[in-house]
């Protein structure tokens, strides 16, 4: 008997095949069969009409935040979202000293529009460093995974104190105990790294929007006839130039703040 059986889903299984309608039984927390019809479950999950698939792993959220006091992290865990990133866009809520609370919170209100009551209320800040804070996201049970990396404001504030806050530019000294926190505390083997994986991505979205652009000014050529080549190789030429400039301002970006 199986642990968990999902009955007669419309399995995508993740290889690019069509998709096709079977059972899908679990055992151990791993994926035990794929297809076909399996046996009996401890629990069975009656799926007839609905799509089974893989997870989706979100590498861009803010639940930096909802993390701490949510085990479901809803509506994420809603959409078939089974793994979450956050950290990775630069605020966040570790590492942080007591007086730097309230600026934190301040700093995500107003960039990403989370409520700072809601916030405030939730949070139980019991963490200071960044492994503190993936200790408190461990000690809590949830529906989906989270991976967390060390986002730049709050180790800038945590370094540079008030001096971070009125945004001054930092001495020689602050980004050089900056660069020793994100050594140390990057080094805990729970803290994902960005570096590869963020350029790669960066890089394959080059080549989509760019592959698009071209798709375009064919698709634009072949229904308007009318309109001079010139000018469609021009709206070409417009969007991956923009393309390309968004993605070294990213390239930048990451450099920053690393």
């Amino acid at each position: 008997m199986h642990d968990i059986v999902i009955r007669g889903g419309i399995i995508i299984d993740g290889t690019g095949r069509p998709p096709f309608t079977g059972d899908l039984a679990v055992d151990n927390e791993r994926i035990a069969a794929i297809g076909g019809k399996a046996g009996s479950g401890r629990r069975v999950i009656d799926a007839d009409g609905l799509l089974v698939t893989p997870g989706w792993v979100d590498v861009h959220t803010h639940y930096d935040g909802q993390a701490t006091w949510d085990p479901i992290l809803a509506p994420s865990s809603w959409h078939g979202v089974t793994t979450i990133l956050f950290g990775n866009c630069g605020v966040g809520f570790a590492p942080v000293r007591p007086h730097h609370r309230d600026a934190l919170i301040d700093l995500m209100e107003g960039v990403e529009d989370i409520p700072g009551p809601v916030l405030a209320e939730g949070l139980k800040w019991d963490w200071q460093g960044f492994p503190d804070f993936l200790d408190a996201l461990e000690r809590m049970p949830r529906t989906i995974d989270v991976a967390a990396q060390i986002p730049h404001y709050p180790l800038r504030v945590y370094v540079m104190g008030e001096r971070a806050i009125c945004r001054p530019t930092a001495h020689r000294y602050h980004r050089g105990d900056r660069a020793h926190l994100q050594r140390n505390d990057g080094r805990d083997a729970r803290c994902l790294r960005g570096d590869w994986r963020e350029r790669w991505l960066v890089e394959r979205g080059v080549e989509i929007i760019s592959e698009a652009s071209r798709h375009l000014t064919d698709d634009l050529k072949a229904r308007h006839p009318e309109i001079p080549w010139s000018k469609v190789a021009a709206i070409g030429h417009v969007l991956r130039h923009a393309c390309e400039r968004v993605a070294s301002d990213v390239r930048c970006t990451m450099i920053c703040h690393r």
